[in-house]
């Protein structure tokens, strides 16, 4: 999947291009950072491979590049999950101050807020 809209964002206007119908946002939002980002995906691409045959041949190699793989995944997850919690925060602030016009109650919301 990394190779192919690698590909389509690397050389657009093919016929591969529909597959962008599954998730047009995700296109808009990647079509705004040029053939760079394509190139990189097909760097990804090329890299996911290259851990997927060395796992399979059991070398070690592989299994070290699957695993950066995996640790970056992880850790690009856990900074997308504290900007999201952020930005639930500050909505939680800014909703509660403009509600109920009371600073202080938005802390309240941030302790109850389950997690």
């Amino acid at each position: 999947m990394a190779s192919l809209a690698g590909a389509t964002l690397s050389w657009p206007g093919t016929s591969l291009d529909g597959m962008w119908t599954l998730n047009p946002t995700a296109h808009k939002q990647l079509a705004t950072l040029g053939r760079p980002a394509g190139f990189l995906f097909l760097l990804l691409g090329a890299a996911l491979a290259l851990a997927g045959t060395g796992w399979v041949k059991r070398r070690l190699l592989g299994w070290r590049l699957a695993v950066a793989v995996i640790a970056t995944q992880v850790l690009g997850d856990l900074v997308n999950l504290d900007c999201t919690v952020a930005q639930r925060y500050t909505r939680l602030a800014t909703s509660d101050e403009k509600f109920l016009g009371n600073g202080f109650t938005h802390l309240r919301l941030l302790r109850e807020t389950p997690f």
